[in-house]
């Protein structure tokens, strides 16, 4: 048959079976429906058809006339049909450009039209190859008029998406892996939509069997993407979800589902069609138009009923445990968005609680699905059964309040069913944990966590505020709001307005509670990055807030949390009015326009307040024995604004609540203004530079510091602000140095700064006057009294250079507090997994003290003023080639300086017993200390502590009171390493005053178990064989540099103890723009006999200094390094009397110690001398002598080691200098 012409092939109209059978074929390549039903070979065969007897044809003839041969006419037709085959060639290479410059234009409308969806071809189809396609494609777009081609579809690429023939086609399976495990990390532990291992082995089908795919397998892989894409893995600056549904690649994931939705929904064969379909109703609950999840939740319920998921009987009966746990998990998904929608939208659930008999979610579920833990890992909550709970109180709150037939119920049962609910509100947050209640949440919580807690509580709050009928038409502030927008509030549908209508208006204390916790609702979202606050979820919480909130400042423009509220209100009206922009609701728009008036009513009820007050003033001016002080900011503190001698009619009346103070010397009352003030039996300003004199004010309970400081004599606070020690009893250096007698505080005499830690706060400063042979000194009654003042620290931060600090312990502080105080504007974070702000640690070994209150150097309220952020979380890694920093939680952060602070890490034993007993303790923070108070409670418990350390000392003196004592040490005497044989043994026998006993020189061999309960330690062994009983044992065995995050990083090496060696700047040697300060720092000491060699010291005090160094090389502020600006390490001891020290012997060594006094009457002086250098000193009951060692120290002017031990008194020295 190859040399037949075309013209004489013919193909039949059916392939060789069709044929055969004489039935009717449909032609369909590459097999027809008959040959699959027969599981034959479709094929076709050609056939020659048969020739019919050829009529005389006449000779063809050209246009010229001239004859023409058969042959030529044979050579013509191959001729034609080579041009055919060109013309077809050339049609396909013309739509092939067709198709790219319309790509072309899609791209372009994309950038010029935001709002259209941009199409990702590896997500939906690819072009057609082939003219088949081509001509397929061309009919399916020639279906819509010409119109609608060429603009519509331009102007609608989700138009244009639909209108391609779907392929099913899914990313390459590299790029799509990190998303999906993201999902299963992050997200589907706390809603269990999917199981891992089914999903992983669907997903390697779809790449691997092509064959096996199916549209249920490609909606959930969407699902997955989609969701996992809706959060990120990290938080990003500001809001990008106002346009989700649009955006890619989370629109193109849902269009992808959702192109396949009739599939699913009657997809009832496995599990596949539920979880896709509730999957997309959690989708749509996140987007700016919820309300096609209202329809899917229905269908989703119907399935639920289809499949007998809400009866306990089939569920056990037909499916293995595994699969039945994941059915009921599922069900309690679909009914908890059941309800959560039902409340939200007033419309009635679909699924009855008294056709469920299935269990709530495990509250203690082995495999920790829905559990959300404590940075710390103590606390645990299980979110998916809160939710679920929480969802059923939803419920309840519909069906007694909203639903038709609680309409017709009478006022007092309405009244009732209010108060029913609020206790089930109420008892459910009581549930919740300290840490996870929105005060602690941001601290205590990483970032998943605080994502689903906080949208629980805002959850919460949108139920506490709908059940108190903060909404009802009878509530005050609905009342004031202009009655056109009174009736645009509610006309969304006679649902809402029958709601509104019939709830009664909130009782006092419920309106009163309702603030409290619509402020607490703001002020958490207002701490959460944008994109983690799931803005659509959390719309309705966020708007009844703001309208509570706003409508307390109107109707109470004075109350003392109002700068607060203006804080967060302004905040989230911002917020608001940017979904107000991209919202597609009409309710939105209307309630902006709400909040927009409530605000401005709130701003004008403030000012007519300030003016009511404004106009009392002056009614008041001149009035018998008032005095009036300036207008104060607001009404907060009013009544303490006005201060009068003897009271009036008037006064009594209006001011119940007033002080009756003494006029004071000047005219002047106003508590915040400078006046003169007399100082009491001072007639002379003659001191000498370096003397000093406590005085008493004259008119308040007040006293002052009178010095001269280098020539100036003024006035200062009296007391330290660190502990409060008497600054008379401190030295003062003839530079004007003024140090604290116990623990080494420093200040600037002349003007009040810090300039050594441990001190915060600043002394304040007064001018003196000498008058009249009487002494005044001016300032502020309020300063007088407090004698300190807070640092400059207020800073709104702007863009630019960004610093981030690792650590949330002393050097952190000195960090931020420097940074702030030498003029840094840019922004700060910390990141600490501590918990809580900055702590005064040395209390914690000290005294065991737990209360954060009093261990907190400053409040959440002085960060934010100062505008730094802290992170709750751990940090796991630094990329210093991008300058990011890893967390925990999936999170980076990037910086342009670092400054790394993680303090150390308790040593623990590595012995039998000692990793697996309980009762067995370290100390390094608050919780530490909170297990040993709990361990010992009562009196009377045997206590082991083994090491002599410092740590262990002072545990042994804070707990020796009540109990039975026991210090183990390898030392000869505790403390032998740093303070040497002599003082050791000096300490051990006031410490054994105390009850203690010691084992020194001893070893540890193991611990065993308690006999009454083998969990627990019972005794400890040592390697002599003497056993020790114990009910707790604490570890006080030293600590190393906790720097685990950056043991495996490329770019450095750490010291061989595992810490960092940093330079005079305290700036990593090798690294740019990388700080490291306290306990993980190696620097260069330049004390007596050191010559620069490096050392690291734990001590408090030097990790903060270390700190305000390194801040002032970050702002340029510190010029020289820490050979020219050499500070002495100093720290403190509470043993059997209290133990200072200054100056350091790792550098130098000692080989000999001078002591004075007499230790047996607790008082002495030990100095360590190596040679004829003195290096060091401690002493007990010998202040100021520390304070004085430290400036002569500092200064290079100690005296030798022969004049020590010839009796020389160093405070006779008299002032440095």
């Amino acid at each position: 048959m190859e040399g037949l012409s075309i013209s004489q092939l013919s193909r039949r109209k059916a392939c060789d079976l069709c044929f055969v059978k004489k039935i009717k074929c449909d032609m369909i390549k590459p097999h027809c429906s008959n040959c699959k039903q027969y599981g034959a070979e479709c094929k076709t065969t050609h056939v020659r058809r048969r020739a019919g007897q050829s009529k005389p044809k006449p000779a063809a003839t050209t246009s010229a006339g001239v004859e023409v041969s058969p042959e030529s006419d044979n050579t013509a037709s191959q001729e034609k049909i080579s041009s055919l085959e060109t013309r077809l060639v050339r049609i396909e290479q013309q739509l092939q450009q067709v198709l790219h410059v319309a790509s072309a234009a899609m791209m372009a409308n994309k950038k010029n039209n935001p709002n259209t969806m941009p199409i990702d071809p590896a997500l939906t189809t690819t072009e057609p190859s082939s003219l088949e396609d081509i001509t397929t494609w061309l009919n399916q777009v020639s279906t819509t008029s010409p119109s609608a081609t060429s603009s519509s579809s331009i102007e609608s690429n989700s138009t244009i998406i639909r209108s391609l023939p779907p392929t099913h086609k899914l990313p390459p399976i590299e790029s799509i892996l990190p998303i999906i495990d993201h999902f299963f990390t992050h997200i589907n532990p706390l809603i269990p939509l999917f199981t891992q291992s089914t999903m992983t082995r669907l997903l390697n089908e779809w790449y691997t069997f092509p064959s096996r795919r199916n549209n249920a397998t490609w909606a959930a892989i969407n699902i997955i993407l989609a969701l996992s894409t809706r959060l990120p893995a990290s938080p990003i600056p500001g809001m990008h979800y106002f346009d989700s549904e649009t955006s890619a690649p989370f629109g193109q994931y849902l269009c992808n589902a959702q192109s396949v939705l009739s599939e699913l929904v009657t997809r009832d064969q496995d599990l596949l069609g539920l979880q896709a379909l509730l999957g997309l109703v959690l989708l749509y609950q996140s987007l700016p138009d919820p309300r096609p999840g209202t329809v899917l939740i229905g269908a989703a319920v119907r399935l639920v009923h289809r499949l007998k998921m809400q009866s306990r009987d089939t569920i056990r009966v037909l499916y293995p445990a595994e699969e039945g746990l994941h059915r009921t998990r599922l069900f309690w998904i679909a009914y908890l968005l059941d309800k959560e929608i039902s409340l939200r939208h007033h419309t009635p659930s679909m699924q009855l609680d008294a056709d469920i008999d299935l269990d709530l979610p495990e509250l203690n579920p082995g495999d920790g699905v829905g559990d959300i833990w404590s940075l710390d890992g103590r606390t645990r909550v299980n979110y998916f059964r809160l939710r679920v709970r929480l969802a059923h109180i939803h419920g309840r709150i519909y069906d007694l309040l909203y639903s038709n037939r609680s309409s017709k119920i009478s006022k007092g049962e309405r009244q009732g069913r209010v108060v029913r609910l609020s206790w089930l509100l109420e008892n459910w947050r009581r549930e919740l944990p300290e840490e996870m209640q929105p005060k602690r949440m941001r601290e205590s919580l990483g970032r998943w966590g605080i994502v689903a807690m906080g949208s629980l509580f805002c959850s919460w709050v949108a139920c506490m505020i709908l059940v108190h009928g903060v909404w009802s038409y009878q509530a005050e502030w609905v009342k004031r709001v202009e009655s056109y927008k009174r009736v645009t509030m509610h006309k969304e549908g006679e649902e809402g307005s029958r709601c509104c209508t019939t709830q009664n208006p909130p009782l006092p204390s419920a309106w009163k509670r309702c603030v409290q916790i619509s402020r607490e609702c703001l002020r958490l979202m207002s701490g959460i990055p944008q994109s983690d606050g799931n803005i659509w979820f959390n719309a309705s919480a966020l708007f009844s807030s703001a309208v509570v909130v706003l409508s307390n400042i109107r109707e109470f423009p004075g109350h003392e949390d109002l700068e607060e509220d203006k804080k967060v209100t302004r905040y989230t009206l911002g917020l608001l009015e940017k979904i107000r922009e991209k919202s597609v609701l009409v309710p939105i728009q209307q309630l902006q326009s709400i909040l927009d008036e409530l605000d401005r009513n709130a701003f004008m009820a403030i000012q007519a307040a300030q003016e009511k007050v404004e106009a009392l003033r002056n009614r008041l001016l001149g009035a018998p024995g008032v005095l009036i002080p300036p207008r104060p900011s607001y009404m907060k503190g009013f009544y303490r604004a006005f201060r009068t001698t003897q009271p009036t009619p008037l006064t009594r009346h209006l001011f119940p609540r007033t002080i009756l103070l003494p006029r004071p010397f000047s005219t002047t009352t106003s508590h915040n203004m400078a006046q003169e003030y007399k100082l009491k039996g001072v007639t002379s300003l003659d001191l000498k530079p370096g003397e000093k004199q406590e005085v008493e004010v004259e008119g308040l309970d007040a006293k002052v510091l009178l010095l001269n400081a280098g020539g100036t004599v003024q006035a200062t606070g009296p007391r330290c602000t660190h502990y409060g020690a008497p600054l008379v009893k401190g030295v003062l250096g003839t530079n004007g140095k003024l140090t604290c007698p116990w623990h080494g505080a420093c200040f600037n005499a002349k003007t009040g700064d810090v300039e050594d830690a441990p001190a915060l706060d600043a002394l304040p400063v007064f001018k003196t006057t000498l008058r009249d042979g009487a002494v005044y000194i001016t300032g502020e009654v309020d300063t007088i009294k407090a004698g300190h003042r807070k640092p400059k620290f207020k800073c709104k931060a702007v863009g630019g250079d960004k610093v981030v600090v690792v650590g949330g312990g002393s050097g952190a502080l000195g960090t931020v507090e420097g940074l702030r105080e030498n003029g840094y504007e840019g922004p700060i974070t910390v990141i600490s997994n501590e918990g809580y702000y900055p702590i005064d640690r040395p209390k914690l070994s000290k005294a065991l003290l737990t209360d954060l209150q009093k261990l907190q150097w400053r409040d959440e309220e002085w960060y934010k003023s100062g505008s730094v952020e802290f992170v709750q979380d751990e940090v796991t890694g630094v990329d210093f080639a991008t300058k990011t920093v890893s967390v925990k939680s999936g999170g980076k952060f990037a910086y342009t300086k670092l400054v790394l602070a993680t303090g150390g890490t308790p040593r623990v034993l590595s012995l039998q017993g000692f990793k697996v007993l309980d009762n067995i303790f370290t100390l390094r923070n608050v919780r530490d200390a909170e297990n040993i108070k709990k361990a010992i409670g009562e009196k009377g418990k045997k206590i082991v502590i083994i090491g002599s350390s410092f740590i262990g000392m002072e545990l042994a003196v804070a707990t020796s009171k009540d109990n039975s004592v026991t210090v183990v040490g390898m030392e000869k005497v505790p403390l032998e390493r740093v303070l040497g044989e002599k003082v050791g043994a000096i300490i051990q026998k006031g410490v054994e005053g105390k009850g203690v006993k010691f084992y020194m020189s001893a070893g540890v061999e193991k611990a065993e178990p308690s006999g009454s309960d083998p969990a627990k330690v019972g005794s400890v062994v040592l390697k002599d064989g003497t056993t020790l009983e114990a009910d707790l044992v604490i570890l006080g065995v030293g600590v190393a540099p906790a720097t685990e995050y950056l043991k495996d990083n490329s770019v450095l090496q750490l010291e061989q103890d595992g810490s960092l060696k940093v330079d005079e700047y305290f700036s990593v040697v090798g690294l740019k723009d990388v700080y490291a300060i306290g306990d993980i720092a190696t620097y260069p000491y330049h004390g007596p006999a050191s010559e620069g060699k490096y050392v690291r010291i734990e001590h408090w005090n030097v990790a903060q200094k270390a700190g305000r160094i390194a801040a002032g090389h970050i702002t340029n502020q510190t010029k020289a390094g820490l050979q020219s600006t050499f500070f002495s390490p100093v720290f403190w001891s509470a043993l059997h009397a209290q133990l200072r020290y200054t100056g350091n012997t790792q550098g130098s060594g000692f080989d000999d110690v001078v002591i004075q006094g007499n230790p047996d009457e607790g008082k002495w002086i030990a100095y360590y001398t190596k040679g004829d250098t003195v290096v060091a000193m401690s002493s007990m009951g010998a202040d100021p002598a520390m304070a004085q060692f430290a400036q002569l120290l500092e200064l290079g002017k100690l005296p030798s080691k022969k004049e020590l031990q010839d009796g020389l008194d160093i405070l006779s020295l008299g002032p440095p200098q």
